[in-house]
């Protein structure tokens, strides 16, 4: 019989019982005393959300154009550590806020098991799903604890803290079983897409992108079944004043949480519905619209943000965010509303003192009230765009995403 344990939340002022099933687990079914450290980080999208699913549909309908997104890994992320269990699963969470729980699974009937829990949509799911997908691929390779020590990446927010859970289990087996040579960076984001669409949810495969590490700016193309990854140069000359310097840090990008509600599952459900008929029919002008606005409007729009990044062009890179976000809403708000009108979004993106600060904002990941980001015009203006925005507008969760200078490679 499989036990599943799952305990109540607990903060860092009262950690968890160290009699729970895990810490019992641990002592009983321990093989090694080896303990490996991973860190992975959030994703953020630039530009491109949702053509990750667009380009999946040319698998059926190939006159379809690809879909492409710029992603950059987030300094924020999860920590946690990992070692080799005989015949149990150890799974022990942390969120940003504190809060802690914990899982405990038998290996022995953990396929039937983890299928089911990853079909229920809820906490475990994710976990469950990406564990399944890695003994379907590897076999019952065996037990596996993973403790998270420290997160700093706000859940349901658009910074893909599903997915960064998902690759860092992923790798904490390719780490723990001495298989980081057949389970390379590109394996540990398909094991962990496919754990996620285990369960209800829809996403993409740009989410995974976090699996590329903090600061690396990629852009994705998905054709189909098939994606590509290539690290997206960035200049290391900047003109000020008109003359030309260096710089290492060439952007910074302010994120912050809205501290809103999304619905992240009904706008994928919303979208998604207007590629029922390729081409659209002629009068459903608002399938047209988002077809469009996902193929080949947002293509030209990341090319622009490309070059925007490799001649180390703020301005232009803050204007195309304003313009990318005035033609999302035309495109696509009328399919979603209920979302997708979001309010609060759009207040900060009109505040004048937000202006000031920078070059232009969007919305983050599948959009909504989740979080806004924001090129800010350099350093200085990008700390008193901070704190415009814990003070003024009161949000608690502000950060920076810094990319810096770097050479184009094949990921």
């Amino acid at each position: 019989k499989t036990h599943t344990h799952i305990s109540e939340a607990h903060t860092n002022a009262m950690p968890p019982p160290s009699n729970s099933p895990f810490d019992e687990a641990i002592a009983s079914d321990s093989e090694e005393e080896k303990k490996h450290l991973i860190f992975v980080p959030g994703r953020l999208c630039l530009l491109g959300e949702h053509s990750d699913w667009a380009g999946g549909f040319r698998r059926t309908h190939p006159s379809l154009p690809v879909g492409s997104c710029l992603v950059v890994g987030t300094s924020e992320g999860i920590s946690a550590t990992a070692f080799k269990l005989r015949n149990k699963i150890a799974i022990r969470t942390k969120t940003d806020t504190g809060e802690t729980n914990e899982v405990v699974w038998d290996v022995a009937n953990g396929s039937e098991d983890l299928s089911r829990i990853a079909n229920e949509g809820k906490f475990w799911s994710y976990i469950a799903g990406t564990i399944q997908e890695v003994y379907k691929k590897y076999g019952n390779v065996g037990g596996i604890c993973v403790e998270v020590t420290k997160c700093s990446l706000p859940v349901k927010k658009g910074l893909s803290s599903s997915a960064a859970i998902c690759v860092l289990v992923a790798r904490a087996f390719s780490k723990c079983y001495a298989m980081e040579k057949e389970m390379s960076v590109l394996e540990q984001m398909e094991l962990a897409y496919l754990g996620e669409i285990a369960t209800p949810s829809r996403c993409g495969r740009m989410d995974q992108a976090c699996a590329f590490g903090s600061g690396v700016c990629v852009t994705m193309t998905f054709d189909g079944d098939e994606m590509k990854c290539e690290e997206t140069p960035v200049g290391n000359e900047r003109t000020v004043g008109g003359e030309s310097t260096s710089d290492n840090e060439c952007f910074h990008i302010v994120v912050c949480d809205l501290a809103g509600q999304k619905d992240t599952v009904k706008i994928l459900k919303d979208l998604q519905s207007a590629f029922e008929n390729v081409p659209p029919k002629v009068e459903n002008a608002s399938h047209a619209d988002a077809q469009k606005f996902l193929g080949e409007l947002s293509y030209e729009y990341v090319q622009t943000a490309k070059r925007a990044l490799s001649s180390n062009n703020a301005k232009l890179l803050g204007q195309t965010f304003t313009e990318y976000q005035r033609a999302f809403d035309l495109h696509l708000v009328p399919l979603c509303e209920s979302e997708l009108t979001a309010p609060k979004l759009h207040a900060i993106l009109a505040d004048p003192k937000v202006k000031i600060y920078s070059y232009g904002g969007k919305g983050v990941g599948s959009q909504g009230d989740g979080s806004a980001q924001f090129v800010a015009r350099d350093a200085f203006q990008a700390d008193l765009l901070e704190k415009h925005l814990r003070n003024v507008w009161k949000l608690e969760h502000v950060m920076r995403v810094v990319i810096k200078s770097t050479s184009s490679s094949s990921l």
